[in-house]
């Protein structure tokens, strides 16, 4: 008779928790699930729900009341030890991870445990494991379907002697299950019921290293014993509880355990509580890959798994044993999963709007160092380093939400799908004076953009070097065709956070526009959102830039009816004459005033950005190339937006005042 094998519920909020204990990205916790009979792949990110009690089998229409008792009965014991089980195996991979991060990675550790912990597991898995094999499935069958007994008689599923022999059988579950020591031998045994046999079992754990991950047949359990098949004589047991976990179980056996990469321990009590030990060592790929051949030679209907490549490489050791008659053939499996993993590594992305689709780099970046660079009005600065498929190293810049994950569930979502779409704006930007952006790395509570890390800094930080001899004006042309290559994009890209600490400077000593619109939508947000007015988000954000705002984003600001700035082309060329001041002055806008508050006054009553500034020496100008300079400046400095002229424009009277000077 067919049965279906019982997965507990523990093991996969176990293996969804630790799809990948080192990242934690959006993409993590799924598995996938392949159907091997009708070829199907498919992945899940939910615990599936359970329909079937772990002895629905014994259920039948023909089933008497004392007989559906004592299934209840043993069904009861059988959670309650579940329940146990799953709470002693949680403390357990805490206790594992945190001795981990103290010690060598290739240390064995050793782990303490109660004696009657340590039973319970014992207890639970080796029936987990009669469970799900094929003498459960005999037992089940001989028990609920015609059978000819000694004589010859043929008896029905409502026999006396099937009823006497389902409770004999259930009370057999009952007592294992429940029995308070497995010291102890009772006489509610059967044939088949062959779990006594490992009372005085060793349990060990095995962590897969360097990437690798254990597959899950549906079993649950694979043997170790080459030449038992995995049957009831099997002693070695194999259980995977995570994708990088696995629990062995070793039984009695005159030889000696197939465990070399795993050294076990004798359990032993200490003192009068029953205190054991619990061995822990880290298996090699190699190893990884034969235990998974090792799951895969059970024959399972279903497979789960987390990491595509490490099933493809356990396929292929798999392979290697061609010549057993029981050689399954999982070639089909291989090939999806390869296709599927190349897919994904080449084309590694998160749809953010629409079609349009941004590289996610989380698994391919490593932030440097334990602290940020530097500090920005809503985002740290960390340097990282960037290795992509091809194995080739680059030095980045990581740009990570520093407040996002103090913003409610909700107002996050809101905050969150506005700051994509931002970024897929900057995302397809091609400019030499346009900062790249790579993609972006995503964590629980941030999201980062991954952009060039440059050596020069700012260019406010670049030109105040005393070795550096820059052509402000040719910077101020390149920052120029920049915003100008944004102002005529389709449709329009706006900056919104034009000052000189957004420009920096590449390797080759030329300016490179930065944070696309990134603080204008977290702005925004905070205006109309109470979860981020609550996160005072906008505070930071208004005292990082007042002083680069046209007059216009201002007065809607201190206006104060709820209704957002909203930044436009026109703004960004008021900024931009801003840091065209900073860069030939080497001071900021409004430099007589030392707060925000005394500017944002200023800015109301019409005062330039360039009072208190007497000189601009470091350009270099002749007379007539200053005068041209301050006309170009003042025009975009124009109260009236309208007035103001395009950032095309703009470049073509830097170049124009630029030609002068030769």
């Amino acid at each position: 008779m067919d049965v279906t094998p019982y997965i507990p519920q523990f093991l996969w909020r176990f293996w969804l928790s630790d799809a990948d204990p080192t990242k934690h990205t959006l993409d993590d916790h799924r598995m996938h699930i392949y159907d091997i009979f009708n070829n199907v792949l498919s992945e899940t990110r939910r615990i599936p729900e359970q329909t079937r009690t772990v002895f629905q089998d014994f259920v039948t229409d023909a089933l008497d009341e004392g007989c559906r008792s004592a299934v209840r009965t043993a069904e009861q014991a059988f959670t309650r030890l579940e329940n146990e089980v799953e709470r002693i195996l949680a403390d357990l991979v805490l206790k594992i991870r945190s001795a981990s991060t103290t010690t060598e990675t290739t240390r064995r550790l050793e782990i303490p445990i109660s004696k009657r912990n340590r039973d319970q597991l014992l207890r639970y898995f080796v029936f987990l494991r009669y469970r799900n094999g094929e003498q459960y499935s005999k037992t089940v069958g001989r028990l609920t379907r015609r059978v000819v007994v000694e004589g010859g008689t043929v008896v029905n599923a409502r026999h006396a002697w099937h009823r006497v022999r389902r409770r004999a059988v259930l009370g057999g579950y009952h007592a294992f299950l429940h029995h308070e020591s497995l010291a102890t031998r009772t006489f509610h045994r059967f044939e088949g019921l062959d779990c006594w046999r490992f009372c005085k079992a060793e349990i060990c754990i095995g962590l897969a290293s360097e990437g690798q991950q254990y597959v899950l047949p549906d079993t649950c359990f694979a043997s170790l014993d080459e030449d038992s098949g995995g049957g009831l004589t099997s002693a070695h047991l194999l259980f995977p509880v995570m994708p990088t976990l696995a629990l062995y179980v070793l039984g009695a056996q005159d030889v000696e355990p197939v465990m070399d990469s795993i050294s076990t321990i004798p359990l032993s009590l200490v003192g009068d509580q029953g205190a054991a030990w619990i061995g822990v060592g880290v298996e090699s790929p190699s190893d990884v890959h034969l235990r998974n051949a090792s799951l895969l030679q059970r024959n399972p209907a279903h497979l789960y798994f987390s990491s595509l490549m490490s099933l493809v490489q356990a396929i292929s050791s798999y392979d290697e044993f061609r010549w057993i008659p029981e050689h399954l053939d999982y070639s089909r499996l291989k090939q999806r999963a390869r296709q599927k993993a190349t897919l994904e590594k080449v084309t590694k992305t998160l749809v953010v709007k629409g079609s349009v689709l941004l590289v996610d780099l989380t698994d391919e970046v490593v932030r440097v160092g334990r602290d940020p660079v530097c500090h920005g009005g809503f985002a740290d600065v960390w340097k990282g380093v960037w290795t992509n498929s091809l194995g080739h190293s680059k030095v980045v810049a990581l740009k990570f939400l520093r407040q996002y994950q103090n913003v409610a569930d909700e107002a996050r979502e809101k905050l969150l799908r506005r700051l994509k779409a931002e970024i897929v704006a900057w995302h397809r930007l091609q400019h030499p004076n346009i900062a790249p952006l790579y993609g972006v790395i995503q964590a629980v509570n941030s999201i980062a953009m991954v952009s060039p890390w440059c050596n020069n800094g700012t260019i406010m930080q670049y030109i105040e070097q005393e070795h550096v001899h820059a052509d402000r004006l040719a910077l101020l042309g390149q920052i120029a065709s920049g915003v100008s290559y944004l102002h005529n994009m389709k449709p329009v890209v706006v900056h919104g956070d034009l000052k000189g600490t957004n420009i920096l400077i590449s390797e080759t000593g030329d300016a490179l526009i930065s944070d696309f619109g990134l603080s204008n939508v977290v702005e925004e947000l905070s205006l109309t959102d109470a979860g981020l007015r609550a996160a005072q988000f906008g505070t930071s954000l208004l005292a990082g830039s007042t002083r680069w705002m046209a007059p216009e984003l201002i007065l809607t600001l201190v206006e104060d009816d709820g209704a957002p700035p909203v930044v436009t082309t026109e703004s960004d060329v008021f900024s931009f004459a801003c840091v065209c001041l900073e860069v030939a002055t080497g001071k900021l806008p409004y430099p007589h005033r030392s707060n925000d508050h005394a500017v944002t006054i200023d800015i109301m009553r019409g005062v330039k950005p360039s009072r208190g500034v007497r000189s601009i020496s470091d350009m270099r100008f002749t007379q007539t190339q200053e005068e041209a300079f301050w006309d170009i400046v003042n025009r975009c400095w124009n109260t009236a937006p309208v007035l103001r002229p395009t950032m095309t424009e703009v470049g073509e009277m830097l170049a124009a005042t630029s030609g002068c000077c030769s």
